[in-house]
């Protein structure tokens, strides 16, 4: 299980660095200093960031209407802190409750896009000051990144899958340039105002991971040939040494 994993790499991260992390308010406020390198400002007193038990998959939660912030207790500091960057790119792209955008699918996978690209900015501010930190969020994120991907190879209709896939089409089209993929997103509200090659390789990259798929399966199948053949080879010399 994707989410289990997931939670055993965060809870190794955990024992590196939850001396530094052991306080819900030392979370919030490195996320508060992050963010202020980021946009300029602190987090909007508006905004509500608490604690509470929620489903063991979800990390944390952004309610628009009520501008809040929900971070799961049953997760561990580190996942807390990855978590609340995401939730922050959320609350930055939606705006507060007075300003909230209204949409339909393509634009949730649209935000879940700014969200991770948020994160990813976050992170980059964190391998600053604290590189080994920075690259271990990195690796965290490319799993959490893996996992929905193969949802979105699947096409389950899932706004975080879509989102990673939005991701890749914008910094490929940005040349890895985070500020810039998340400044053009934001403009943007509806998927069709995107640039055409950035919705090509947004649709595209479905087709690219089952081609990658069938690679990995072709592959898979020569070795397992590979090794047929080596036991026929083995039992034919037993025989002949009889």
């Amino acid at each position: 299980d994707c989410f289990n994993m997931l939670d055993a790499q965060a809870y190794s991260l955990l024992i590196k660095y939850d001396f530094v992390y052991t306080k819900k308010t030392e979370i919030i406020s490195s996320c508060n200093y992050i963010f202020k390198k980021l946009t300029g400002h602190e987090i909007p007193s508006g905004l509500k960031i608490d604690f509470s038990k929620l489903s063991s998959e979800i990390c944390g939660l952004h309610n628009c209407s009520k501008d809040s912030i929900t971070l799961n207790t049953q997760k561990n500091a580190f996942s807390n802190l990855w978590a609340l960057f995401h939730e922050l790119g959320h609350a930055c792209y939606q705006g507060l409750e007075e300003s909230h955008r209204n949409y339909g699918y393509e634009e949730f996978a649209m935000e879940e896009a700014a969200a991770y690209l948020f994160m990813l900015a976050g992170i980059q501010e964190i391998k600053k000051t604290n590189v080994s930190l920075g690259k271990d969020m990195e690796v965290y994120s490319s799993n959490n990144r893996f996992y929905f991907l193969k949802e979105y190879e699947n096409r389950q209709e899932e706004s975080h899958a879509d989102g990673w896939a939005l991701v890749d089409a914008l910094l490929n089209f940005f040349n890895g340039n985070i500020s810039k993929s998340y400044n053009y997103l934001s403009t943007k509200n509806e998927l069709n105002q995107l640039n055409a090659p950035i919705l090509d390789y947004y649709h595209n990259l479905e087709e690219e991971i089952i081609v990658d798929e069938k690679q990995l399966t072709i592959a898979k199948e020569e070795i397992v040939k590979k090794i047929n053949n080596l036991e026929k080879q083995y039992i034919l010399m037993l025989k002949n040494l009889q």
